[in-house]
């Protein structure tokens, strides 16, 4: 009899365990979900950005000499007037920037955006893996 307890304690505490293991690894997932909603936040905002580069680039075509408004950001201009208008200096990183056209600008911003649209389409799917395997976990813990 007492063999047939101490066989039932055995499998309560293994069964203890797989639940903390279970519960233990529902906490990385929910630290990885949040750490991919944040990047994914910081991304979107560096798209919002690109696109509002690539706006005002575009918009330079339109450029007639005169006086004009440029951004210094967060909704403060300065009147000023664009010497060159066809040419834009384009950060490259590492604190360089070279000369392009106008076109050549707007593309090289769009290969940005294509990019990082890219990397959110990947911790799109990365999130939905995440997701899976929390719901997975769940009905494992519950049931």
């Amino acid at each position: 009899m007492k063999s047939l307890i101490q066989k039932g304690d055995m499998m309560t505490d293994e069964k203890q365990k797989e639940m903390q293991k279970k519960m233990i690894e529902m906490k990385m997932i929910e630290n990885g979900l949040n750490a991919l909603r944040q990047k994914e936040g910081e991304l979107l905002g560096v798209v919002e950005d690109l696109n509002r580069t690539k706006e005002a680039i575009e918009a330079m075509e339109k450029y007639d000499g005169d006086g004009t408004m440029i951004p210094l950001g967060s909704g403060n201009f300065v009147m000023g007037k664009i010497d060159e208008p066809d040419k834009v200096l384009v950060g490259i990183g590492a604190g360089i920037a070279v000369t392009k056209s106008r076109k050549e600008a707007i593309d090289h911003v769009q290969e940005r955006i294509t990019d990082i649209e890219n990397s959110l389409k990947t911790i799109s799917d990365q999130n939905n893996q995440m997701v899976n395997q929390m719901i997975k976990l769940r009905e494992e813990v519950q049931g």
